[in-house]
């Protein structure tokens, strides 16, 4: 019996595409970020798609190795954009942005909801 990745993770009815830029693809970010995105599905029910840009930036000689994540997600009239920028620790970084988007995502569901109240 196997366990995948798949099992997991619950179905998701929008598209996650990942870029990787100035780097090599990381299987196990894509598979954190599958995760998040899962749970910004349960925040904000009608996401059309997502796109993860990863990108690193110049090597610094003292301070490491520098990056930058952005994350972009389209709703119906709305796309949320968030960038990270930070040194080193890619994984904490995309998961603030996830963070970030579901912070955002909240915020929007809760202005339609106020819209629609008050059009009532």
């Amino acid at each position: 019996m196997s366990f995948g990745l798949e099992s997991l993770i619950p179905f998701m009815e929008f598209p996650l595409d990942f870029t990787f830029r100035n780097m090599e693809p990381s299987a196990r970010l894509q598979e954190e970020a599958q995760e998040s995105a899962s749970k910004l599905s349960k925040v904000y029910s009608r996401i059309q798609s997502c796109r993860l840009v990863v990108e690193a930036l110049d090597q610094r000689h003292l301070k490491g190795r520098e990056f930058r994540v952005q994350l972009h997600v389209q709703v119906p009239g709305d796309t949320v954009h968030v960038q990270k920028d930070g040194l080193d620790d890619l994984h904490s970084l995309t998961r603030e942005a996830f963070h970030s988007a579901g912070r955002q995502l909240t915020g929007l569901n809760e202005r339609r909801r106020e819209k629609h109240r008050t059009q009532e």
